[in-house]
């Protein structure tokens, strides 16, 4: 039975898949707690809906910090800015990040965070197939910190093209 089902399934899923779009771009994200690594963000467009991935990371010989994103939107049209057009989304997201310090020569601190929870992007194509994008994750991992105003927000802003 699961065998029929996923054969009259992937047909449609192929379908949709065949109509949809690629972003590419380079990014600087908020997952290095404010210095400025070089990301990669890629994002898959169905026709109405948009799913993003971003991953970033640094290394050096006593510290490397990695981080990865996945985000699920619903996506539409929001109008027109200037020469381009302005498409949104809001959906949900998850992001894992990994921080590894070595303090000594024997001893390395290991760091985790996991984050999930709403999801907003607002992307301007200004040129054709060029765009700017802008994508937040708003973590609901501690809620005793957002009592104090402290969030667990994973923010990127990417320059990329449409293929």
């Amino acid at each position: 039975m699961r065998k029929r089902l996923l054969f009259f399934l992937l047909p449609s899923l192929w379908g949709t898949l065949g109509l949809a779009s690629l972003d590419l771009g380079v990014a600087t994200s908020s997952a290095t707690s404010g210095r400025m690594i070089p990301a990669l963000s890629a994002g898959l467009l169905m026709d109405t809906w948009r799913m993003t991935f971003l991953s970033t990371g640094v290394q050096t010989p006593i510290y490397s910090h990695s981080a990865y994103r996945v985000l699920f939107l619903k996506n539409w049209q929001a109008g027109s800015f200037l020469w381009g057009t302005v498409s949104t989304g809001f959906g949900a997201g998850v992001a894992y990040s990994c921080r590894l310090m070595v303090d000594d020569l024997v001893t390395t601190t290991k760091k985790e965070d996991y984050l999930a929870g709403p999801a907003w992007n607002m992307a301007w194509h200004f040129a054709g197939p060029l765009f700017f994008n802008i994508e937040a994750l708003f973590g609901l991992r501690q809620p005793a910190n957002h009592l104090l105003l402290s969030f667990q927000d994973f923010v990127s802003l990417s320059f990329g093209i449409r293929l």
